[in-house]
């Protein structure tokens, strides 16, 4: 009985992290944008730096501190050899993401 408890506590712990997940996924960016330019992430980073709606940190700068941001979100970049964080403006960049999804469409 105390082990079929503890499978069940673990169980609902699981359960719980996946539902966190998710929920933290869907609140920060496309699901589908990010899957879109992990398939060509050099033109996307190309795409990205040319927005006004988009802050990439090369380095160790930190979060912008003007106006409201969401992420970091992190795409690997194999021409840089990086993993870069990049936010974006909140009610700016989700236009951005559907422009940049618009643009694979006819890549």
């Amino acid at each position: 009985m105390i082990h079929f408890l503890r499978i069940m506590k673990i169980i609902f712990i699981i359960l719980i992290l996946i539902i966190v997940w998710i929920y933290i996924i869907n609140r920060h960016g496309n699901l589908k944008f990010w899957k879109k330019i992990s398939k060509n992430p050099e033109f996307a980073l190309k795409l990205i730096s040319e927005s006004n709606s988009w802050y990439i940190d090369y380095g160790k700068l930190g979060k912008p501190i003007d106006g409201k941001w969401d992420g970091p979100f992190f795409p690997r970049i194999p021409s840089l050899n990086a993993t870069l964080k990049i936010y974006g403006k909140v009610g700016e960049y989700e236009k951005s993401q559907e422009e940049i999804l618009s643009i694979f469409e006819y890549k």
